[in-house]
């Protein structure tokens, strides 16, 4: 009878501690992240925690939505998520979950890197777009007035668009004409050290929105990247910050490059 009895405690023992083990979730992975969540027929953005942990049914997956923007008026049944910033139904484009534009040509042209704020004051780093549909242009949230049919991006930098162009000619910012010769694909360059972003066409060389009169395009580079970024040359001259050089700031300048 003990022996049974002890046989039976034993197997009991044995099955409670092994279901012990198979129903323990185990070390949860928390992973951070932002963007859209679908839960039921409502769309969420914002940034929150995922806890995966295994279970008996696989591996489940836990998040709290109700720290979450809920995506009003958007289609779930057709819903998708672009990036971290944009997603968009049949119908329209939304930005951090709240309706942007109509999602009619939607197009992202390009990327730069920004930041973004939540409603609990948290930042995280992100990249913003800018993006363009059938009629509109725009460098994250700003509208630019610039014509959509024939927009294109020539450069984006850290906190927006520097150059881009359409039928009319090219801009800096988006707000600023420059040039009114548009240019091919493989007929201009883009040079950034640091402290200057430099535009060079065919025909003539801009530092940011600047022209350098005197700059020859083909020739024209960064004199010592890093270094010296306010300096630049090309075939003939040296400029600092975009203005030709005299010959004796340029002798000053050699002497004091070489420590004399």
């Amino acid at each position: 009878m003990h022996k049974k009895l002890a046989l039976l405690i034993g197997i009991f023992i044995f099955y409670a501690c092994f279901s012990c083990i198979v129903n323990e979730e185990g070390p949860g992975r928390i992973s951070r992240r932002y963007g859209y969540i679908k839960t039921g027929n409502e769309i969420f953005y914002g940034s929150y925690l995922e806890t995966k942990s295994l279970a008996l049914n696989g591996e489940s997956l836990k998040t709290d939505v109700r720290k979450l923007r809920k995506t009003t008026g958007a289609d779930a049944e057709t819903f998708k998520e672009i990036n971290q910033c944009y997603g968009a139904d049949k119908d329209r484009v939304y930005y951090q979950g709240i309706e942007f534009v109509s999602n009619d040509g939607f197009q992202i042209l390009g990327s730069y890197d920004s930041d973004i704020r939540y409603r609990d004051g948290t930042t995280e780093h992100i990249r913003d777009y800018v993006v363009k549909t059938k009629d509109s242009v725009y460098d994250g949230l700003k509208f630019v007035n610039m014509d959509s049919p024939s927009f294109q991006l020539l450069y984006a930098g850290r906190g927006g668009m520097i150059y881009a162009q359409d039928k009319t000619g090219i801009y800096y910012k988006g707000a600023e004409k420059i040039d009114s010769l548009p240019v091919k694909n493989d007929d201009f360059r883009i040079l950034e050290n640091g402290e200057h972003i430099y535009l060079i066409t065919r025909y003539r060389v801009y530092m940011e929105n600047r022209l350098i009169k005197e700059a020859d395009p083909e020739t024209f580079g960064i004199f010592d990247n890093g270094v010296f970024p306010e300096i630049s040359r090309d075939k003939k001259n040296y400029y600092k910050n975009g203005e030709k050089m005299t010959s004796q700031e340029v002798k000053k300048f050699f002497k004091i490059k070489n420590g004399r």
